[in-house]
């Protein structure tokens, strides 16, 4: 705990709190000038904020409880999901919270945020179909949605990558042949439905 290092300077241990702290934490303490005598008060401040256990409790609990639920097409909604569900898990260890006892129920939380698709997925990949779920389990299924849509995604980009040139080198090659056929035939103009084409 960086309150408790005592290698480290009060100067030290303010710097390192405005260099990590986010959201809501950084901006009680963003412009407080970095001085020996303001790491107290900064610290004090954090812990009026954040030392009240069953409220932190509450908010981490309150981000998987109201997260949306997933596009299970979608790597970004996927991801977003997992994002969110890890940070609040680690979260909840600082805390020393016994998760082994709600992880059964977190693992329900988490599967009633997939859609019907996502659901009908999950299914057909539970190994013991009469097992309570395991957050793990959850989790790391999640995780392979997520790589194989991503690993999708970029292999329907190359395909489609390849057809486009593909067309496009038909076309030229169509055309040329096209005016090869006219030129051979001594043709000056010749009307097409783009306008007339010309030869000199």
């Amino acid at each position: 705990m960086i309150d408790e290092n005592s290698k480290l300077s009060k100067v030290q241990k303010l710097n390192y709190l405005k260099t990590n702290l986010s959201g809501e934490t950084f901006h009680l303490v963003q412009h407080i000038q970095v001085t020996e005598a303001n790491y107290e008060a900064a610290w004090e401040l954090l812990e009026k904020r954040c030392g009240n256990r069953r409220i932190l409790f509450t908010k981490l609990v309150d981000r998987i409880l109201d997260h949306q639920n997933i596009n299970s097409q979608s790597a970004a909604s996927i991801r977003n999901l997992l994002d969110n569900v890890n940070e609040s898990i680690q979260a909840l260890k600082a805390m020393e919270f016994p998760l082994e006892q709600a992880n059964p129920i977190l693992a329900g939380i988490i599967i009633r945020k997939l859609d019907k698709d996502g659901l009908i997925l999950y299914e057909q990949n539970i190994k013991k179909s009469k097992d309570i779920q395991k957050l793990e389990d959850v989790m790391d299924f999640l995780e392979q949605q997520y790589q194989a849509l991503e690993a999708s995604v970029g292999k329907t980009h190359s395909i489609g990558m390849y057809k486009l040139q593909e067309k496009s080198a038909v076309v030229a090659e169509l055309k040329q042949f096209t005016d090869d056929i006219l030129i051979e035939a001594g043709a000056r103009q010749y009307p097409t439905k783009y306008g007339v084409l010309r030869y000199r």
